[in-house]
């Protein structure tokens, strides 16, 4: 038999390995091993082939064997990906790692003491743990501590192609700012991107397989690897407001300023709510003014706050409420932003008026407003920013409105500045000299000289420190007007109506001053005498207020008059004859002027009035007799001498007679 053909087809991964086994190893050990380590490959080659006759034969070869060997690889994931943005100091921020097992045999993950596997820039390493269940959260007993690991340790065994989850935790520094990377890296692997499977070599961050316990040892050693997370720093919210007058002056008395301000949110994330008495939201809380007061009648947007709370309550803390109470005791508006402010954002403008109503302690410093604003940023932090007063706020320099230098004065009456008539100009104090007028009748003239001394009250309503010049304009003939600004240790006459003393007063505040005024003799009594008194401001003379210092020369006024009623046949009704009925009256009245507000007036009281019938020029004790009981007072003074037809001696006793206020107190005679 010949035999024709003769083929022998050898398998080509027979035809590899005989090739080489080394070139087979050094690339794999840069990709998962998919034949596990100890696993026996069988080679047998087998051969078909004919004859001449074209008959087909077939042959085997020998049976040859090669055991795979152990070799380690580590894979760490990701490499350079990031996260979502953080902020600086934010807290709780979690890196999480894919750490996959590339050996072709099951082996343990090797991580360093005290958490130096891992390594951060721009952060904090809080935590780090092997996260079997993959859910995040350390779950003490089940997960692996590799941060707070008082020693190496390594993870329980991982099939060859399995992975486990690692978690870094990190707090971001407070000190990162926009655009910085924040980077966690977890093993130290050199070479090029990967960074896995790299031979390892003990380094001082590294994260590595542990082969201990595997037969035979992996041909290559122990394998580490590297992974890197990124994460982009965002400027967290950051408020900026801002506040514009109308004017910034000077501006007079009364004037209204109108200030507008608006918040500005310069950082990368929003702004989120505060709140205000339970009502939540990012808001600007605007100060009234010192020396102004809201206007009132103006038109607020919606969700607009007021208190009327002292500012010794922060702002934080004072009680808001919606209904606005009376706009000249509002403390604070709060403007509501909105529930949050979104990053790079700034809010439509709020304004507000305010009326200047008084000045400040000192003009140099003028209106000086301010408003602060709160939110809280993407950590939950407070934020809060001051824009205007003397605070160094973001937004630049104190906002202020000058105000012009205004005198104004008011005096008055002793404590009462603002004492007033029909005007705060003829407000007036009544006194009376007690020399001079007794025994005098009604239409006689004194007949001593008199002096009185007056307690007059000035203060200061200006907007700033005046000196007040004080005149006498008006001074009764004959008469010495003296003015004491140290309480009476000394007095300047000021009677000729061109001198004058002045009196120093610091804004808002008040000052005494004495008038002494001696009237002279061969004045009428029973009269009064008007010294005018006036007070001009120094930064302002056209400012001026007067009062009225009164001279009395006496003030209760006796009036005596007298009716006769005949009955008898003899003579007319009217005649005085023996048996008639004289009446005598006296009519009492308190002569000084009434009316004002906090005016001081003459009243009277203990006004003893006498009938005494054999006293000086009276006579009628001898030609009367009494009518028993006829005494009558209209005021119900207290009547003695009433009783007995023989009393020829009557008084009436008044308790008290008010200014303006008279009676008339009469009682019969029988004409004997």
């Amino acid at each position: 038999m010949t035999i024709k053909t003769f083929r022998l087809r050898l398998p080509k991964v027979i035809t590899g390995l005989l090739v080489g086994v080394a070139s087979f190893l050094v690339p794999a050990l840069l990709m998962a091993q998919n034949t596990p380590g100890g696993a026996i490959i069988s080679m047998q080659a087998s051969g078909a082939y004919q004859d001449d006759a074209a008959t087909n034969y077939s042959v085997l070869s020998n049976v040859v064997t090669v055991t795979v060997a152990n070799v380690s690889g580590l894979a760490i994931t990701p490499d350079g990906a990031s996260i979502s943005n953080v902020v600086p100091g934010q807290t709780g921020v979690q890196f999480p790692f894919t750490v996959t097992n590339t050996s072709n045999n099951a082996v343990a993950i090797h991580f360093l003491a005290g958490g130096a596997s891992i390594q951060t820039t721009l952060g904090t390493v809080t935590a780090a743990f092997v996260d079997y269940n993959g859910d995040g959260i350390f779950n003490s007993g089940t997960d692996q501590d590799i941060f707070g690991n008082g020693s190496a340790v390594d993870t329980s065994s991982i099939a060859r192609d399995a992975s486990v989850s690692v978690v870094v935790v990190i707090t971001v520094s407070s000190s990162a700012t926009s655009a910085q990377t924040v980077t966690v890296s977890l093993g130290d692997a050199g070479g090029s991107s990967p960074f896995d499977g790299q031979v390892a070599d003990t380094s001082a961050h590294e994260v590595r397989t542990n082969s201990t316990g595997i037969s035979p040892a992996p041909v290559n050693g122990e394998s580490e690897a590297r992974g890197t997370l990124n994460a982009t720093v965002d400027v967290d919210a950051s408020i900026r407001v801002m506040l514009t007058p109308s004017s910034a002056g000077p501006l007079g008395y009364s004037a209204d300023i109108t200030y507008t301000t608006n918040l500005e949110n310069l950082g990368s994330r929003a702004a989120s709510t505060v709140s205000l008495s339970g009502n939540p939201g990012v808001y600007i809380v605007a100060t009234i003014p010192g020396d102004t007061k809201l206007k009132a009648g103006q038109t607020w947007p919606t969700g607009t706050l007021f208190t009327a709370d002292a500012l010794t309550a922060t702002n934080l803390n004072a009680s808001y409420s919606s209904t606005q109470p009376s706009a000249g005791t509002v403390t604070r508006v709060a403007f509501l932003v909105g529930s949050s402010l979104a990053a790079t954002t700034t809010s439509g403008n709020f304004t507000y008026v305010v009326t200047i109503d008084a000045g400040p302690f000192d003009t140099t410093l003028g209106i000086r407003a301010f408003t602060d604003a709160y939110a809280k940023n993407y950590l939950g932090n407070s934020l809060t920013d001051r824009a205007g007063d003397n605070v160094a706020a973001s937004a630049g320099a104190a906002v202020i409105t000058s105000v012009t230098h205004v005198g104004n004065v008011q005096i008055g009456t002793s404590a009462h500045h603002d004492a007033s008539n029909t005007t705060t100009n003829d407000d007036y104090t009544n006194k009376s000299v007690n020399t001079g007028i007794a025994g005098v009748v009604f239409g006689g003239n004194t007949t001593a000289p008199g002096t009185v001394v007056y307690a007059n009250t000035l203060k200061n309503i200006g907007n700033a420190d005046d000196s007040f010049t004080i005149t006498a304009p008006t001074v009764p003939s004959g008469f010495t007007v003296e003015i004491s600004t140290n309480a009476g240790t000394s007095y300047t006459d000021i009677s000729n109506g061109t001198s004058f003393v002045t009196v120093a007063i610091a804004y808002n505040t008040t000052a005494n001053v004495l008038v002494r005024i001696t009237e002279p003799t061969g004045n009428a009594v029973l009269t009064s005498f008007d010294t005018v008194v006036r007070a001009a401001s120094g930064l302002t003379p056209a400012d001026t207020n007067d009062t009225i210092d009164r001279l009395y020369t006496g003030f209760v006024r006796l009036t005596k008059t007298v009716v006769v009623a005949n009955g008898t046949a003899r003579g007319g009704a009217t005649d005085a004859v023996p048996g008639a009925v004289i009446t005598f009256s006296v009519a009492y009245l308190n002569l000084a002027s009434t009316g004002g507000t906090n005016c001081v007036t003459l009243n009277a009281s203990n006004l003893v009035i006498t009938e005494d019938g054999a006293a000086g020029a009276n006579n009628w004790g001898t030609y009367t007799t009494h009518v028993a009981s006829s005494a009558t007072d209209s005021r119900s003074g207290t009547i003695t001498g009433d009783g007995t037809t023989t009393s020829n001696l009557l008084t009436d006793t008044v308790a008290s007679l008010l200014a303006g206020q008279g009676g008339t107190f009469s009682f019969q005679r029988l004409i004997k």
